[in-house]
């Protein structure tokens, strides 16, 4: 966002003696309210760990070469979905909690350790989709992967349950709780059977889909952030399945000293100074066609645990059309294992590295006719896009929406007046919080010789998804019916 142009008196200009007459720009035709989803982003990283099963600690403490388990790091691929929602409506939204699901991320993934492939099926030209990745579907070309996620604030408590307020305009972003005290070694404490709340190795967990810590069988407990970014980097859903077991395992990719006892397994332990490659690109990740789109993201009440009676509206995506780099849709990293690593004990992401991002964004235009949960419905593809961009930092993928509005001055979409509470949606460069101050002034006339500086009774709300959409509420107490407002840059 930061090459984007800056314009230096961009401004807009109301008077406020016709607002009162201004009905609310946000027309919803549905009786209860629910919040827009304005992006839903998945962020890929690699990360490795010390092998903690005993048989395998065992195995390279004495069978090594060099022997010692901590001269070996287990390659994982982690997985974090972001669910960020937005109040369109010029009075706050109240929840007692959001429920989203996500089906079928579409994004497929090679790996390679050194330069042999890690399962037959890469070298073959192939990739796996995430529903693949554990050991239960790992030759399953029907295999789907969701998320279900039960968003909801911190208590006091610190833990997650507490109800969402969104504020006239206001975005918050959420991603996955995690406990404070976490660490891998608290992770894996509980043995390969009991994992706590990430290590997605075995699909009947359901570690994706309900959460065991709050016995919460309606999702994963995610939680709001202060920014648009994860609300810790340090954990993440991950697997390390990146091979085959059952003998399968390709031979090259196997130490001498592995030959027999590592072929069973479909972790891989590799060398500190040894590599890890893994490419990515978008793609269908189920060979079921039936009824299924390329990519689905449903808006849940949150009341039942079935997702079918839980629907309040199903956002079915197709790839046709994804914003990628088509000159280079495959994207491509290797690490090195020991520079990747987290051990036990850290509290931090540790070597954590991101490295792709697949997110489904909200258009300006749907946002501005607020068209989400209108009937009739209108089409998927004319609310969100898709985008697959290439990462390097938690802070993701940094897309906005390709309607929006980048080189234009501030555009008034609507007004309304509430009381003594002015509220304008307006258009603008498009930017995280914080990216841009709006400053907003008022004056008795329309010369601005010697403007009110509002910025105390005003809030400028910036949407977390960058889209270029923003609701100012500026409180315009006994200021007459000769006022103008100026919104500026």
């Amino acid at each position: 966002m930061n090459s984007l142009p800056r314009r230096a008196h961009a401004h807009a200009i109301l008077m406020a003696s016709a607002l009162a007459l201004a009905s609310p720009v946000h027309a919803q035709t549905t009786q209860t309210r629910y919040p827009v989803v304005s992006k839903v982003e998945i962020l890929f990283s690699m990360v490795s760990h010390y092998s903690h099963i005993s048989d395998r600690m065992n195995f390279y403490n004495t069978n090594g070469n060099p022997k010692g388990n901590t001269n070996y790091a287990v390659p994982h691929l982690v997985y974090e979905p972001l669910v960020t929602l937005y109040n369109p409506y010029n009075q706050d939204l109240t929840m007692t909690r959001s429920r989203i699901k996500i089906w079928d991320p579409p994004v497929g993934f090679t790996f390679k350790k050194n330069d042999a492939w890690l399962r037959s099926d890469f070298a073959s030209g192939n990739f796996h989709g995430l529903g693949r990745l554990n050991i239960m579907e790992q030759f399953n070309a029907n295999a789907r992967k969701s998320f279900t996620m039960l968003l909801s604030e911190l208590k006091p408590n610190t833990y997650p349950g507490g109800s969402i307020t969104l504020r006239p305009g206001e975005s918050k972003t959420f991603s996955a709780w995690v406990e404070p005290a976490w660490s891998w070694g608290m992770e894996t404490a509980g043995g390969l059977l009991t994992p706590r709340s990430f290590f997605d190795w075995n699909v009947d967990n359901r570690l994706t889909d309900r959460d065991y810590r709050t016995a919460n069988p309606l999702g994963i407990e995610a939680i709001a952030s202060t920014t648009p970014f994860l609300s810790s980097a340090k954990a993440g859903y991950q697997t390390d399945a990146l091979t085959y077991s059952n003998g399968q395992r390709p031979t090259a990719t196997l130490y001498d000293f592995e030959t027999t006892w590592a072929r069973e397994h479909n972790s891989v332990a590799i060398k500190l100074s040894d590599t890890v490659t893994v490419q990515t690109k978008s793609m269908r990740t189920t060979s079921i066609n039936f009824g299924i789109p390329d990519f689905r993201v449903d808006l849940l009440k949150g009341q039942v645990e079935d997702p079918t009676a839980d629907l309040v509206k199903a956002f079915p995506m197709s790839l046709t059309g994804i914003i990628q780099n088509d000159q280079q849709p495959v994207i491509t990293r290797t690490f090195t294992a020991g520079d990747i690593l987290q051990t036990p004990s850290d509290k931090t992401s540790g070597g954590k590295m991101p490295f792709a991002s697949i997110t489904m964004i909200a258009k300006t235009n749907a946002l501005r006719e607020n068209s989400f949960l209108t009937k009739p419905a209108v089409p998927t593809g004319s609310l969100y896009e898709l985008h697959f961009k290439e990462v390097s930092d938690f802070t993701g993928a940094h897309v906005f929406s390709s309607d929006a509005p980048l080189d234009a001055p501030p555009t008034v979409l609507g007004y309304t007046r509430t009381g003594d509470i002015l509220y304008i949606d307006f258009t603008g460069r498009p930017a995280i919080p914080g990216q841009i101050t709006w400053k907003v002034r008022g004056s008795s006339n329309l010369s601005f010789i010697a403007p009110d500086n509002l910025d105390s009774v005003s809030t400028v709300q910036t949407g977390q998804s960058a889209n270029g959409i923003y609701k100012a509420a500026i409180d315009i107490t006994d200021k007459g019916e000769r006022y103008f407002i100026r919104i500026e840059e």
